[in-house]
């Protein structure tokens, strides 16, 4: 018997993408999970790229900046990693995306940081109220009796029948939402709002990415490609910092740029340079697999 080839990666995203289903999660060989999570990332990337040339020219033109270099002024290059590669990627995919593959402790926990959130303001404006100090033992408190109410009735509710029904606005909203709490990366945006889908876009792109690997991988391998594109955004302040360096603004606006700093500018030459082929090559290999699928009949 002759076995059908197996069906392109890109095919198998665009499928998804357009039909979102609610299939078993894929059980496959590790190197396999990670040679595809890779190209996925180059994949993403290189759209990102794209579509970032339209956005800095507007945003430019609008004077609009991305406010995230001066909160990250001042701070070590390690503790920077730690936030921005580890702990923001893990909050934002239970935020937006642990809820994608239903049960009772993915739903709840999905309701945790929203709950939290939701006290923010609280804490602001009594920091020193005892309701404000123990918001987060509340929060995992209601978030406990929750756990307990939707495990009880979640074969009543019919959860999984209404997420089969479901998929796509479950799928397209995740990504919109993910997109649009990026706009406020960009300080005064409140102020030509109008320019919100642009930014929103590559936001939104790489969410249905996310979302397509969590609900075929598993939220573990979204966590992990989040994570590697986030830290691999912030490897040129590694590159001019070191681990153990902190974050300073005036260091890209120097006239007389340090010898250390002439290196450190090369090697980001060498990065992006090097980020330009593997995306040129990725691509080109995705596209030649489409166009050499035969599936048979």
């Amino acid at each position: 018997m002759v076995t059908s080839p197996p069906k392109p990666l890109l095919k198998q995203l665009w499928e998804f993408i357009r039909r979102p289903t609610f299939p078993a999660l894929s059980v496959q060989p590790l190197r396999q999970t990670c040679s595809e999570l890779n190209q996925l990332f180059w994949l993403s990337l290189a759209v990102r790229f794209l579509l970032s040339i339209p956005l800095i020219w507007a945003t430019t033109q609008a004077g609009l900046d991305n406010q995230l270099p001066t909160l990250f002024e001042g701070v070590s290059v390690l503790w920077v990693l730690t936030l921005g590669a580890v702990l923001i990627p893990f909050f934002e995919e239970v935020l937006f995306r642990l809820f994608l593959r239903p049960s009772p402790l993915n739903l709840v926990g999905t309701l945790l940081p929203v709950l939290y959130l939701l006290g923010i303001p609280l804490v602001t404006v009594m920091p020193g109220s005892i309701l404000a100090r123990a918001w987060l033992l509340l929060t995992l408190i209601v978030g406990a009796v929750l756990y307990l109410i939707v495990k009880k009735y979640y074969s009543v509710w019919r959860v999984e029948q209404f997420y089969s029904r479901r998929m796509a606005p479950l799928y397209y909203g995740s990504s919109i939402l993910f997109g649009f709490v990026h706009v406020f990366n960009f300080a005064g945006i409140e102020r030509y709002f109008y320019l919100s889908p642009l930014i929103m876009l590559p936001y939104a792109i790489f969410g249905l990415l996310l979302g397509y690997v969590r609900i075929k991988h598993g939220f573990q391998w979204a966590v992990v490609l989040h994570a590697v594109n986030n830290a691999y955004a912030f490897l040129p302040l590694v590159m001019m910092y070191g681990l153990t360096g902190t974050v300073e603004a005036e260091t890209l606006t120097r006239q007389d740029p340090q010898p250390a700093a002439v290196v450190a500018g090369l090697m980001i030459v060498v990065w992006a340079i090097g980020s330009l082929w593997m995306m040129f090559s990725t691509c080109r290999h995705l596209f030649r697999e489409v166009r050499r699928y035969r599936p048979d009949v």
